[in-house]
């Protein structure tokens, strides 16, 4: 139990962070949404959402942003997303 509380306190103290990628997209750690998401200006051809799906993301027309909920293993996926993209890591 003490255990699960602190890493509800370590979740509490961590930042949103942004990062963008050649104008491609955003990779956005959302703590405050529990969500780590793709921000892209306009839709991403098919291959491109493939690879989102591949990696867990789904679409969220309430945020506007492909997303999935915030872990270990989310914060490995954008790799195989950006190799996709073409985007230097």
């Amino acid at each position: 139990m003490k255990k699960r509380i602190e890493q509800f306190e370590a979740a509490s103290a961590a930042e949103t962070k942004r990062q963008v990628f050649k104008g491609v997209c955003e990779l956005l750690e959302n703590v405050e949404e529990n969500r780590l998401q793709f921000l892209f200006e306009r839709k991403p051809p098919a291959a491109i959402r493939t690879a989102l799906k591949v990696a867990g993301f789904r679409w969220a027309p309430s945020q506007g942003a492909w997303q999935r909920q915030l872990n270990n293993a989310a914060r490995y996926s954008p790799q195989q997303v950006l190799i996709a993209l073409d985007v230097a890591i």
